[in-house]
């Protein structure tokens, strides 16, 4: 399986009907460019999948709703998904893309969105980016979930 298209990849996370609300290296206000994309949802609690199989890692929950997941064959790889009203996993936990992993909410954060991101290990390619880390680099998750093949 593989997601084909922004349509397809919000279908991937079991959310076909939402929309994509900021894109991934948009900027806004004086903020460095956006890490990841959004997608809008008019209320919270609505669950999503993984949209990718793998493990779940650290750091889960927190402040910001974190869940963060190694993908199968890309260990080095960390896709995370922020702003989770509900963690509906354990870290260990070995997950399908079909697997419910969170409710889409707003924890650390003014307006009701799932934030998903992916890094990768490398340098940031934006130096705004360095304040969030020196040694990992973030991807546009629609072209990374787009190249990602699995069974």
């Amino acid at each position: 399986m593989q997601c084909k298209d922004k349509l397809h990849f919000l279908s991937c996370f079991g959310l076909g009907e939402y929309s994509i609300d900021q894109e991934f290296g948009t900027r806004t206000r004086s903020y460095p460019p956006h890490k990841g994309i959004d997608i809008a949802s008019p209320k919270a609690g609505q669950v999503f999948l993984a949209g990718i199989p793998g493990r779940i890692v650290p750091p889960l929950g927190g402040k910001w709703g974190i869940i963060s997941l190694n993908p199968d064959k890309l260990s080095s790889t960390l896709v995370q998904y922020i702003h989770c009203e509900e963690i509906l996993c354990n870290i260990g936990d070995r997950v399908t893309a079909m697997t419910e992993i969170g409710t889409i909410g707003n924890r650390g954060h003014s307006k009701i969105n799932l934030h998903i991101q992916v890094s990768i290990p490398g340098k940031p390619k934006f130096s705004d980016w360095k304040q969030f880390s020196r040694d990992r680099d973030f991807v546009d998750p629609i072209n990374f979930f787009k190249g990602y093949y699995y069974e």
